[in-house]
């Protein structure tokens, strides 16, 4: 079933919600990837740490998805057309709007500002002309900045936590996250001892 470009119909939005399960999704977007010399409709879900490019059909199959820590580069190259390039693929979405590429741009790039604090959004948008590199920065240093000041415990380590967990396939645990976050934040811990962790493995035998 092929979409226009902006409209997901509700039984397809009922099937990625299906799909997703208890993984949150952030920006669901209609986007035309494009597949050897001609674009094709898809649905781009964006979770936290991961994009999954899904087919417009039903049931809901996946074409494609990659994380975030995967990604090497972003090319704006028109307002409505962004290229993502990953450590194995090459990516180039045509969207509805330029407000569609910059949410998603910007989700991506903040989504590696929280795990790798001293990254550098121009690097990574480094081959984008720069009036639209200008507009999307803009909104990006306004959001650094709130990310400085509100890390969260242990200079986000949930938020890398999972980042990672995603991105090599672990089940990522509630209470190692948990643990962190209250008894080591609360003791001013300094230092990341997986002994601590131990009684988790004996737990699941």
């Amino acid at each position: 079933m092929a979409v226009s470009l902006g409209a997901i119909p509700s039984e397809v939005q009922e099937s990625i919600t299906a799909f997703l399960g208890t993984k949150e999704s952030v920006l669901v977007k209609s986007v035309q990837l494009q597949i050897k010399s001609k674009y094709e409709d898809y649905t781009l879900v964006l979770t936290p740490w991961r994009a999954y490019v899904l087919q417009v059909i039903l049931p809901i199959r996946v074409q494609s998805s990659f994380s975030f820590l995967e990604v090497r580069e972003i090319v704006v190259c028109e307002p409505s057309l962004v290229v993502i390039e990953t450590d194995t693929s090459s990516y180039a979405f045509r969207l509805m709007s330029f407000d569609d590429l910059e949410q998603i741009v910007i989700h991506v790039t903040m989504a590696l500002k929280k795990v790798f604090p001293d990254s550098s959004p121009g690097k990574l948008l480094k081959n984008s002309p720069p009036n639209l590199y200008q507009r999307i920065r803009k909104k990006i240093d306004s959001l650094e900045e709130m990310l400085q000041n509100n890390q969260g415990p242990c200079g986000g380590f949930s938020e890398t936590y999972a980042a990672l967990c995603d991105y090599n396939g672990f089940a990522f645990r509630e209470e190692i996250q948990w643990d962190v976050d209250n008894i080591y934040n609360s003791q001013d811990c300094r230092e990341f001892n997986l002994l601590d962790f131990s009684h988790l493995e004996s737990r699941l035998s």
